[in-house]
């Protein structure tokens, strides 16, 4: 696969974790308030969706590259950990929601 095809690829494997509403929204609370707990999280998301559906998805941006952990005690904390996802939420909050959000 050529370069360009493998950043395309890439390309719409993010537009796709990012096209669901939570999990975009998940990714706005953590570029915007740093490191969370999925307590945090869960809290933040105000009942839009359940801790394990929030688990899950975090998961799946895990296993992407998106976010990253850390484990402190019992307490698991997220971040951003893509550079590209953080670029592209940036774009998205201040088109859609810099005055609303």
């Amino acid at each position: 696969m050529d370069q360009k095809k493998e950043k395309l690829e890439s390309a719409v494997g993010l537009l796709k974790l990012l096209s669901h509403p939570v999990r975009l929204s998940i990714l706005c609370n953590l570029l915007h308030n740093g490191e969370m707990s999925v307590t945090e999280i869960v809290e933040a998301e105000s009942g839009s969706a359940g801790q394990s559906q929030i688990s899950q998805f975090l998961g799946k941006m895990r296993s992407e590259g998106l976010v990253k952990t850390r484990k402190e005690g019992q307490t698991v904390y997220y971040k951003i950990d893509s550079p590209q996802a953080e670029l592209v939420v940036q774009a998205l909050y201040e088109i859609y929601c810099q005055n609303e959000c």
